[in-house]
């Protein structure tokens, strides 16, 4: 069995189980692994079909799953998911290994067994490389900043000071003014 259909099954069970969340997770892994083995047409059809199901989802914005790959956010997003469901774990849910039971949610299961898995062994980098940081464009100015070493004059303290006593002024003058405006009827 192609592991797209086991992602495609495992979004079946837990549509059925009404687990939307997870749904979207398994066929958006569906649509990866059609994709990567050369079935476009499959994978633009399980795209289609999670835009049915969850019309906000973060491929709404692309016109094709090969268009969607083109984005550093999606590929981090797929990273993450073939980290957190690899194919022999998918396999696992979908056939269970007998002692949970068809009642369980598969994805429960898998979160569990994970949690035991991982207080024993860290997990392994993800496959797919993460897009390159790219550097702000804002690094290569100079901007002061403040309190920063070197202000000989002083400029750090006395913008302090000028806040604190603007602050005041202004907290006197809404003070009298309220009061005027209070006791003008009386002093008339």
């Amino acid at each position: 069995m192609a592991i797209h259909n086991t992602y495609e099954e495992l979004a079946e069970v837990c549509d059925r189980q009404q687990e939307a969340r997870q749904r979207d997770i398994f066929l958006v892994l569906a649509a990866d692994a059609a994709f990567r083995s050369g079935r476009r047409d499959e994978a633009e059809r399980l795209r289609r079909r999670l835009l049915a199901l969850s019309p906000h989802s973060l491929f709404r914005p692309y016109d094709s799953f090969a268009e969607a790959l083109q984005s550093g956010d999606i590929l981090d997003y797929l990273a993450d998911l073939r980290r957190l469901f690899p194919p022999e774990q998918a396999t696992k849910l979908l056939h269970g290994n007998g002692k949970n039971g068809a009642a369980t949610s598969p994805v429960y299961r898998f979160q569990d067994e994970n949690k035991a898995r991982a207080a024993a062994v860290p997990l392994p980098p993800p496959t797919t490389p993460r897009r390159d940081q790219s550097t702000s464009p804002y690094e290569r100015f100079e901007v002061p900043l403040p309190g920063r070493a070197g202000d000989a004059w002083g400029f750090d303290a006395w913008g302090r000071w000028l806040a604190i006593l603007l602050y005041f002024l202004a907290f006197a003058g809404a003070v009298s003014l309220t009061a005027y405006v209070l006791l003008r009827p009386f002093i008339w």
